[in-house]
């Protein structure tokens, strides 16, 4: 036979529905209940007390009557389906409501109020039933023919589903009395007969949740296809910006690249120039120490041969375009390496001293001092030690 315990089941918020009755059955929650309520939910992560429902068959709903509250937090923290409680039975509706009543924080008052409440809610159940079986239901005549769960049944059946049962009731009273094995047979026959409109009830119940749930299977596979979409989409404009970075990147290594390459050529160029006229400044110092040498022997041999002031004018003289030479030479070779300008400056530095020995030899009192004595010998180098300690 069909069970008429309660059940356990998970159902799509979307199946739920009020029921202004039982919604307004007891007080709202204060301000802090509500935040306690709220807080307790979202710490758990879940409904750890299931909400109470009933299956009324007419809408294909399931009406909530005890846990609102619930419901609607779990709404707004975005659930799809919450754990519920099926009733089947009047008794069951009256337990899940008391049960809320010794629940909440309430006064004696409050709590006798919502008991007399709960007992009014059900007399009324009766004016859903048609005027042929309200009398039955007030002296208890259709729970005993037809049992309580179908009674909860025929409280929210239609009107045409309600007279056909009443037609069944009566057909069933005018029969006459059966013998005992007929009597057997037919209670036999009344329960197989409870049990196949049970299942048949069942049955479109079922049928019911799985209509729905694939009204809810297509529409969280709707949410499904958006959401691969914007994934696919944002995934592709990722990709692009990434794509775009990376171009940009490499445009400007590219353009680094490029300016260093300039760079390269141009430090190239100036290295090679600088080459060029390291090797005219190394042909001029060479050419100028031979000019050098020549005029060192010149002075000699005309020193040798006691020449006169006249010669020695023309000894200036060559000196004089020696010097003009040298600096040619200078001014063609700059820019000068360090190197190159100290080992002119002590070549300038020496001639400068000897020229100063000369002027003191000139206009010195004494005996003349021989002029073999301010001519550097043979093969010295201005930048040798004794040079420089000059």
């Amino acid at each position: 036979m069909h069970s008429t315990e309660p059940v356990p089941i998970r159902l799509p918020l979307t199946r739920l529905e009020a029921d202004p009755t039982y919604q307004s059955f007891s007080r709202p929650l204060t301000t802090d209940e509500a935040a306690d309520l709220r807080k307790s939910i979202e710490s758990a992560g879940c409904l750890l007390q299931p909400i109470i429902v009933e299956h009324v068959q007419a809408k294909s709903k399931y009406v909530v009557i005890d846990g609102y509250n619930r419901w609607h937090n779990a709404q707004a923290l975005g659930y799809d389906d919450v754990p519920c409680i099926q009733v089947f039975t009047e008794q069951q509706r009256l337990e899940a409501l008391m049960a809320n009543a010794t629940r909440r924080q309430l006064s004696t008052e409050e709590r006798s109020e919502l008991l007399a409440k709960g007992r009014t809610a059900f007399t009324h159940a009766a004016q859903n039933l048609i005027p042929e079986l309200r009398p039955l239901y007030a002296n208890g005549e259709l729970t005993r023919i037809v049992g309580a769960p179908n009674v909860l049944y025929l409280t929210n059946a239609s009107e045409e589903k309600q007279r056909s049962l009443y037609h069944k009731i009566q057909q069933a009273f005018r029969t006459p009395l059966l013998s005992q094995s007929d009597a057997h047979e037919n209670e036999r026959m009344t329960s197989l007969s409870a049990q196949v409109a049970s299942m048949q009830r069942t049955t479109a119940q079922l049928e019911s949740d799985l209509a729905a749930a694939q009204v809810d299977k297509a529409a969280l596979q709707r949410k499904l296809d958006a959401m691969t979409s914007s994934l696919d989409s944002l995934a592709d404009k990722k990709a692009g910006q990434t794509k775009k970075t990376l171009e940009e990147q490499v445009r400007a290594l590219n353009d680094r690249i490029a300016t260093l390459n300039e760079k390269h050529k141009e430090t190239c160029h100036k290295a090679s120039v600088l080459e060029e006229q390291l090797k005219t400044a190394e042909s001029e110092k060479k050419a100028a120490q031979i000019y050098a040498r020549t005029a060192e022997d010149k002075a000699h041999t005309a020193q040798q041969r006691l020449a006169s002031p006249q010669i020695m004018a023309a000894n200036f003289e060559s000196i004089h375009k020696l010097i003009e030479a040298i600096k040619a030479q200078i001014v063609a070779a700059k820019p000068l390496a360090p190197e190159d300008d100290t080992l002119i400056s002590n070549h300038i530095g020496h001639t400068e001293s000897l020229l100063a020995d000369l002027a003191n030899t000139l206009h010195s009192t004494g005996d003349l001092i021989h002029f073999s004595r301010h001519l550097k010998p043979k093969g010295h180098r201005p930048d040798s030690p004794s040079a420089q300690a000059q």
